[in-house]
């Protein structure tokens, strides 16, 4: 590939490099559908009815979202550390003003739902602060994708759309490629030229393509942050890769239950040499008595099935989801029983122990987008940050606090002397929340009130004794 920052790199390479692995990009499509509940299993015509299903709806009974969203919740960013203060300051403001506390349960959503997620980190607004976007993974129509070399190292990513803004909507299509040092971007308008790819630069573009580099024409990087689930050599694996299949079976066994219910859930009462009119005037109910003047007649009565073996099968693939996915059972399930503490937190070790594995790779991936953004900010803003400092991303425990155990806990720390902004931050404070509590008038007041009483000790210690006021 070329090194040369002004060189343009071949289209055609590049989409034969975007180009690689379709299969990826309909798994993701597959994923999404099954996530949210789009595929099913065919009723009879009366089942559907009853149901109030529309024709072209199949029905399901989709538990495919919970092991993607029980995950996705238990992860947070409750902050940043460096060695900087004002740096670290500074970040956690830009993390703030990207409303990151919503969009990072997106990119976690995305990645554990289809495998990969994406975070986009474009130059400073007029605000003068780094802008991050997260972005779905291609699925063959729109989204972002990493591209590795055989190294597994990333050679490029890039970004698909369609244009849908008034008068362009439906014929207009854009994609950039984001490479180390250059910026290429493209447009397509079915309109002219048969729909080719043609060179694209937008209103504030002076050059095409885009020199991507630092003060010192040095490449910036590729701009896009992969966030990828159990990372297999270059892409993530989606969470419901072995959970479709047990979908497709609990979906068939809920609908066999249902038909099954229909027809055979009740007694059906059958009556042999009864005319119409007499079936029509025949009153059931309590105590009834059934009686007829053709002494060939009959009544008899088919027994309704037990259905509990059916039932049962649809508790084993529930069970069997939560098994594959390592999800804990109460999710899938409720039951009038408490579990104890205890019980909870061995239910819930497998989902913790998945929780804290990914806490790496996406903290790494995170840590990431702000050294980028703390690049683009010095060459395409302010300036001034050290590139040298390091950055740490802070979680939430992964385990769900019990508030009296925590707030004894916190007793305990700062009885040792702890200072209290650790022990706040231990109760998963944010930074600014700390920081306004520190600033607050009730707690400058006891902080006055700790140092006089601590006076009036050094005061008292220092006083001589009656003793040795007698002599």
């Amino acid at each position: 590939m070329p090194e040369n920052a002004a060189t343009t790199v071949a289209l055609s390479y590049l989409q034969d490099l975007a180009a690689r692995n379709s299969n990826r990009r309909n798994s993701y499509t597959t994923y999404r559908q099954y996530y949210d509940g789009s595929i099913g299993h065919d009723l009879m015509e009366r089942a559907k009815k009853f149901m109030n299903l529309p024709k072209d709806v199949e029905f399901n009974l989709n538990i495919c979202d919970i092991p993607v969203d029980v995950i996705a919740e238990r992860l947070k960013i409750t902050g940043v550390t460096c060695d900087s203060d004002e740096q670290q300051v500074k970040l956690w403001n830009w993390w703030t003003a990207n409303r990151m506390d919503g969009v990072q349960k997106n990119v976690y959503r995305d990645a554990f739902r289809d495998g990969d997620g994406y975070v986009l980190v474009s130059p400073p607004d007029e605000s003068g602060i780094p802008q991050f976007t997260h972005e779905q993974a291609h699925d063959g129509d729109f989204g972002v994708e990493m591209v590795y070399g055989d190294d597994h190292k990333p050679l490029m990513a890039w970004r698909y759309w369609r244009v849908s803004t008034v008068g362009d909507a439906g014929y207009v299509r854009r994609k950039n490629y984001y490479l180390p040092d250059k910026i290429q971007k493209y447009i397509s308008d079915e309109r002219q030229n048969r729909g080719a790819w043609t060179e694209y630069k937008d209103e504030n573009d002076s050059r095409w393509p885009i020199p991507w580099v630092d003060s010192k024409g040095q490449p910036l990087g590729i701009p896009v942050i992969h966030f990828a689930n159990k990372c297999n050599v270059d892409y993530g694996v989606s969470e419901l890769r072995k959970a479709i299949a047990v979908q497709n079976l609990l979906n068939k066994s809920v609908a066999d239950l249902i038909m099954s219910a229909d027809v055979d859930a009740y007694a059906i009462l059958i009556l042999l040499g009864f005319s119409k009119s007499d079936i029509e005037d025949l009153k059931i109910g309590p105590g009834a008595i059934i009686g007829n003047s053709n002494t060939d007649a009959k009544a008899t009565r088919l027994e309704a099935a037990d259905l509990t073996k059916m039932m049962a099968l649809v508790d084993f693939f529930i069970v069997k989801m939560a098994q594959i996915t390592r999800t804990p059972i109460s999710y899938f399930q409720s039951s009038r029983q408490i579990s104890s503490a205890e019980s909870q937190k061995q239910d819930e070790s497998p989902l913790i122990s998945k929780v804290e594995d990914r806490q790496v790779p996406f903290g790494n991936a995170w840590e990431d987008v702000l050294r980028m953004g703390r690049k683009l900010y010095n060459t395409f803003g302010d300036g001034g940050m050290d590139e040298e400092i390091g950055i740490e991303a802070q979680w939430a425990d992964a385990q769900k606090r019990n508030e009296k155990e925590q707030a004894d806990i916190a007793k305990i720390h700062k009885d040792l002397g702890v200072p209290e902004k650790y022990v706040w931050a231990k109760l998963d404070y944010t930074p600014e929340q700390i920081d306004k509590m520190m600033e607050s008038d009730e707690y400058q007041a006891r902080q006055q009130s700790r140092q006089a009483m601590a006076q009036l000790g050094m005061m008292t210690a220092n006083a001589p004794s009656e003793e040795e006021d007698a002599t």
